[in-house]
């Protein structure tokens, strides 16, 4: 016999981002560290039934997502996270994932350069202290130059500091 009923398609998702999407295939985006990453996913629907779209962790429900700067670092200057995008009429559900390549975002460290007087004597010693800290957490290098020329450098942890010593024997700015 004939069976005559309402048969429900399952929805299609036909693109994320700009990029076509292929059934079974996983799809490759990149973001930045410090992004406020959003979908844009096209869903059609067969029946012309209204369709929802969810996403998986750490997605919100919009599908936006304001990536932290603690993802990737330099010892790891992209992370793959797998997200998954799904589209529902109600009846059925399709599921397309998609890589998502965080890249590491290195910003500027904050050094803090302070002298134990400003205004000295020829040959009166005066102490020179670095602080530094980076919003990255990672390590640093610095250079002091006194009349152009490196006087001292070293290594710093971010949030800590560094003093030495010196004098001026010309008088003038230096």
């Amino acid at each position: 016999g004939i069976r005559v009923g309402d048969i429900n398609h399952p929805p299609v998702i036909k693109s994320i981002n700009g990029q076509a999407v292929v059934p079974g295939e996983p799809l490759s985006l990149s973001a930045s560290e410090g992004q406020l990453f959003i979908f844009n996913v096209v869903v059609e629907d067969p029946d012309n039934n209204t369709t929802s779209t969810y996403y998986s962790e750490p997605f919100n429900s919009q599908g936006k997502w304001d990536i932290p700067f603690d993802i990737a670092d330099s010892s790891h200057p992209s992370v793959t996270k797998l997200i998954k995008v799904t589209a529902s009429d109600r009846i059925a559900t399709v599921t397309q994932d998609v890589q998502l390549m965080v890249n590491n975002t290195n910003r500027a460290p904050v050094p803090q350069l302070t002298l134990s007087r400003y205004t000295v004597l020829k040959n009166e010693t005066i102490t020179i202290t670095l602080t530094a800290s980076d919003p990255d957490n990672e390590p640093l290098q610095f250079s002091i130059k006194k009349d152009g020329a490196e006087f001292d450098s070293g290594n710093l942890n971010s949030g800590s500091s560094y003093s030495t010593t010196t004098s001026f024997a010309d008088e003038g700015n230096h």
